[in-house]
């Protein structure tokens, strides 16, 4: 009794098991089966009559329960007792679906709609273009400009000798050229970068520039190409090459070569070039914090280390390595009329740059003349480290140390838009030159100094202040035909404010120790073209020379 109990209980397990799928499946079935293959539906349905007939004639199933099984099968139960007919089959009908009716002017608009949303997706991905290309070159961004320069130099009358210029600033005769013939020249500068983001956090910056020489050679305050060599072609560097990681909006760390980071306005005409010339490579890492304390008002803070010379510590060099530390902060506000308002300051800490004299024993010795900078213009007080050990070969190197502070207001008034007020005023000392730590540094070699028109030298007489002030009137920025910006200034700067390597060379062909005014205008040619007109003019401070420099430029500048 058990076992039969158990046999009928597993059967109909079996037969429900077996029951549900194969009419749940049976129009899968007869889709996906080839139809040589197929069974019919009559088939499959008398199959499973007869199966359910020999249950109930072996007692496994009683009659009522085979019965209600075939109603909910949507089958006549009375088949049961039709043994040798094909059992009819219940249809039941499908559902009637009513399509409303849909104007043609909604089927051209929804057409439409589907057309642009395609065309912006294949735009997109690229993936309709012929022939395109890979898709990571649609991650370059390829930036540049090309500047055409006319360039006078004009002196006075009754200017000093180049052999004394270049005696007073202690540089090797002949690199004055004249004092006396004005200078016409044609000049021209090309840039062409391309940036790219990596991904989300990186990006890299790569740009081409022409210089004025090969890598050892070339100034790093102009890339301006002289013309008029016999067609010959223009040599060119990489100017910026750079990896910058950005984890958040606020934060950046860049490391490589990157363009000037410590200027004081992105207006061009209004930012002080007191310190560094404004397109100015600095080599190195750079981290940055930006964070904002509201709407209006943000702060800044940047922190950057850069080597100026790579020196090789040994028994022929005891010159250490030459780097530049670089701090600044302040903050930028905007008011509720677009006016805008910068106030900064920095320290600029040079190490290793002061000159070390090459000892007397053995003579002719070089220990130390890789602490001579490998680059230099004009005014800073410069000591011969080759006194005592060749003085008939002078070699020349900063006499002092350099740790400038900078303090810079700069304003942007927009009341009366589109005319825009400018003014920007740059203050900077040197806090490191030490007269008598100088003097203690470079012994009987401060007897060569050159003196001042005071009849003092540089150490017995620091100068070590600057300032310029600069004021702009017109557009913030030139995009169309005939916009304007007119803008001039002041600039004072005594030969120990700075180190004179790295000033701009548009004033007093470069350097320290010139004062004079500078005035200019600007005009939109184009969307991407403008010419401006520029002139300056400047003359020492302390040198007792006639030595007066009139400069003229007119720059034609085109940028994509």
């Amino acid at each position: 009794m058990k076992r039969n109990f158990l046999q009928i209980l597993w059967m109909r397990g079996a037969l429900a098991a077996m029951y549900a799928p194969l009419l749940a499946a049976a129009p899968a079935l007869a889709a996906e089966a080839p139809p040589e293959a197929a069974p019919s539906g009559e088939a499959l349905l008398s199959t499973l009559i007869t199966l359910i007939r020999t249950l109930v004639d072996q007692g496994v199933l009683t009659a009522a329960k085979a019965q209600d099984m075939l109603r909910q099968a949507g089958v006549d139960p009375a088949v049961l007792s039709a043994p040798d007919a094909t059992p009819p089959v219940t249809v039941v009908p499908a559902p009637v679906v009513r399509v409303p009716y849909v104007p043609q002017t909604v089927k051209d608009e929804l057409r439409e709609d589907l057309k642009q949303e395609v065309l912006v997706k294949a735009k997109e991905e690229h993936w309709a273009d012929p022939g395109a290309l890979p898709s990571w070159l649609y991650k370059l961004n390829w930036y540049g400009d090309v500047r055409f320069r006319g360039e006078r130099e004009d002196y006075p009358s009754g200017s000093s000798l180049p052999s004394a210029v270049d005696n007073y600033y202690q540089l090797p005769l002949g690199t004055t050229l004249s004092t006396t013939h004005s200078r016409d020249q044609l000049r021209l500068r090309a840039r062409l970068g391309v940036d790219v983001a990596l991904d989300e956090n990186f990006s890299a910056d790569v740009r081409l520039i022409t210089t004025t020489g090969d890598d050892a050679s070339a100034s790093p305050v102009s890339a301006n190409a002289f013309q008029g060599r016999y067609g010959r072609p223009f040599s060119a560097g990489i100017d910026t090459a750079y990896l910058q990681w950005s984890p958040n909006a606020n934060v950046r760390v860049t490391g490589g070569r990157f363009i000037n980071p410590y200027l004081s306005s992105d207006v061009p005409s209004l930012s002080s070039d007191l310190v560094w010339y404004r397109d100015l490579g600095f080599d190195g890492i750079l981290a940055s914090f930006t964070p904002r304390f509201g709407a209006d008002l943000q702060g800044f803070v940047k922190a950057g280390a850069h080597p100026l010379s790579s020196n090789q510590l040994g028994p022929y060099n005891t010159a250490p390595e030459q780097w530049l530390f670089a701090g600044q902060t302040g903050i930028d506000y905007r008011s509720a009329d677009a006016s805008t308002y910068r106030f900064s300051a920095a320290y600029f800490s040079y190490v290793g740059i002061q000159g070390d004299l090459n000892p007397a024993d053995p003579p002719g010795n070089t220990f130390n003349a890789d602490s001579a900078p490998l680059f230099r213009q004009r005014g800073n007080t410069m000591v011969d480290i080759n006194f005592l050990s060749n003085p008939g070969a002078p070699v020349y190197a900063y006499a002092g140390q350099f740790r400038e502070l900078e303090f810079d207001v700069d304003l942007e008034l927009a009341r009366f838009d589109p005319l825009r007020l400018g003014l920007d005023l740059d203050y900077v000392r040197n806090v490191g030159f030490n007269a008598s730590e100088i003097a203690a540094h470079i012994g009987a070699a401060a007897q060569a100094l050159p003196l001042d028109k005071s009849g003092k030298n540089g150490i017995e007489r620091p100068r070590v202040s600057g300032y310029q002030l600069g004021l702009l009137a017109g557009r913030h920025e030139l995009k169309r035909f005939g916009e304007w910006q007119a803008f001039g200034g002041y600039r004072y700067l005594e030969r120990d404010a700075v180190v004179d390597a790295f000033t701009s060379p548009d004033y007093h062909l470069g350097g320290t120790d010139q004062k004079g005014p500078y005035l200019g205008v600007n005009l939109g040619l184009g969307t991407n073209a403008s010419v401006a007109l520029r002139y300056s003019a400047a003359k020492p401070i302390d040198a007792p020379l006639n030595f007066e420099i009139n400069q003229w430029y007119l720059d034609i500048l085109g940028r994509f």
